[in-house]
């Protein structure tokens, strides 16, 4: 990636609307890596080459502010990845339509957002539009892998507030996160899940 953006930039230009996608997929490659502080200047980059190209309205501009919301989510900066979420989610919404599965992809990125930063019932109502959106796609489509994903381990947060078992929700949504590409934050989130559960049963054991 690194050798096709340089070769594009010098031949088309620093501003062409080619580049973005370039800079998105490398962003995302980084990310997935673990490597946030060099993702997140080309995600900004695509950005704006794409709201200078293509306007602020286009679907490639929601699709890389959704990224880059996810992206600052991780880093723990929620407002701002809250703010481009919504962002993203609302161009969507107006140009795609309410229930085309990109939608579905920015009502599960802003559960996220809300789920990471403790509002469980803000994160369920997201997901749950999310899901809902997904439940026509067929089995094997990412995305409707990645929402349940997303679902699952916002429910097994919600349980483990309530006082409720949760190791099976976790369980499950680990088990579909590993087969998504790029999951490491779903992967993440519910391994902490499980792990958090074998650490309260193993506690529980040993003050008996």
């Amino acid at each position: 990636y690194e050798r096709a953006i340089a070769i594009s930039g010098k031949a088309l230009g620093p501003e062409n609307q080619d580049l973005a996608p370039l800079l998105n997929n490398f962003a995302m490659v980084l990310y997935a890596e673990g490597n946030l502080r060099d993702a997140a200047p080309l995600y900004e980059r695509a950005i704006v080459i794409t709201e200078k190209t293509m306007g602020p309205e286009h679907p490639a501009l929601a699709s890389s502010l959704n990224n880059l919301a996810g992206l600052l989510n991780a880093q723990g900066d929620e407002a701002r990845a809250k703010e481009l979420a919504l962002r993203g989610l609302n161009i969507k919404k107006m140009a795609l339509g309410e229930t085309h599965e990109q939608t579905a992809r920015s009502y599960c990125t802003l559960g996220w957002i809300y789920s990471d930063s403790g509002d469980l019932d803000q994160a369920s109502k997201s997901h749950q539009l999310a899901v809902d959106i997904c439940d026509r796609l067929d089995e094997s489509n990412p995305n409707k892998r990645r929402v349940r994903v997303g679902y699952l381990v916002n429910e097994a947060r919600r349980r483990r507030a309530a006082g409720k078992p949760y190791s099976d929700i976790a369980e499950e949504a680990l088990a579909l996160a590993e087969n998504i590409r790029r999951p490491a934050h779903e992967i993440q989130a519910a391994r902490f899940l499980i792990r958090s559960r074998r650490l309260s049963r193993a506690g529980s054991r040993s003050s008996v």
